[in-house]
């Protein structure tokens, strides 16, 4: 038998005591116009639009968005917004009216963080996404009298919950994703600077990064700081110097990025386990 456990739903996204609802729902297919079966733009609710075909064009409070199939649109509430739609690939989709939305660390009124994109991709979910959809299609119509109101409202804060996950998740892939190519920038820079005398503020200053940002995520890409790793790659270099010249160790030394002899000896024997004078005896 599977089992799920379910966290504290103090932790949930809408602010204490506060239930979004549902003011309206409408399929809206190529004419924008405010009418009975259009987008009705003199209200001041935020908007959920799911795109379900065709191409077209979003100004909202002043900024300009591409909208195709299989994306989200995220409008707060009060937002200044029109729309035009492709004459060869009209839009379609369904537009959901949301008053009394106040989500935890965000403006009343708004699905997004102030530096989060209106438009949201949602390929993958969309099928899910249009659940939902059919789940309002079919109470709407049904709560003549209000008895489905309260059935009707959990489903909205379900689904932006739900929004919110698929925010919240691509958000995470795309710090993944800047980390991991911060991680292979910083270790390209040590590839081609390990000799030079590096320090930790040096490197950050050179990536124009955080000294702290540029260590903690190098670690957690290579496994070792990113002094660590310069280390290792001067005694990498200095392994393969002592088998394939007959340079001095002083030279190999220097050639390594080491001023000090001594203490390139000291180095390379704590991570060899031998000195370097013995390691070419050795292995040459």
């Amino acid at each position: 038998m599977t089992q799920y456990s379910f966290s504290d739903d103090s932790r949930g996204i809408f602010e204490l005591h506060t239930h979004p609802h549902l003011v309206s729902l409408r399929h809206v297919k190529g004419d924008l116009r405010p009418s009975p079966t259009g987008l009705d733009l003199s209200q001041n609710p935020a908007f959920i639009l799911l795109i379900t075909n065709g191409k077209g064009r979003a100004v909202i409070n002043e900024k300009s968005y591409s909208l195709s199939r299989d994306q989200l649109l995220l409008i707060p509430a009060k937002a200044a917004k029109s729309f035009s739609s492709d004459r060869n690939f009209p839009l379609e989709f369904w537009q959901i009216g949301i008053s009394n939305l106040h989500l935890k660390g965000m403006a009343s009124g708004s699905l997004l963080q102030d530096e989060e994109s209106p438009v949201i991709p949602v390929e993958k979910d969309h099928t899910f996404l249009m659940n939902y959809i059919r789940i309002f299609h079919e109470l709407v119509p049904r709560n003549d009298e209000g008895l489905l109101s309260e059935a009707i409202d959990h489903q909205l804060a379900s689904f932006i919950a739900c929004i919110r996950y698929t925010i919240q998740s691509r958000n995470q892939l795309s710090t993944k994703n800047q980390e991991y190519n911060l991680g292979l920038r910083i270790k390209e820079y040590i590839d081609d600077h390990f000799r030079e005398d590096m320090t930790l503020t040096s490197m950050a200053d050179a990536l124009n990064v955080n000294v702290y940002y540029l260590s903690h995520t190098f670690k957690k890409l290579i496994g070792y700081s990113p002094i660590q790793y310069m280390i290792h790659r001067r005694i990498g270099e200095a392994q393969n110097l002592l088998l394939t010249t007959d340079d001095s160790i002083t030279d190999i030394a220097m050639q390594c990025g080491y001023n000090n002899a001594n203490y390139f000896q000291a180095s390379f024997s704590h991570i060899v386990g031998m000195p370097p004078g013995k390691y070419r005896k050795t292995w040459k």
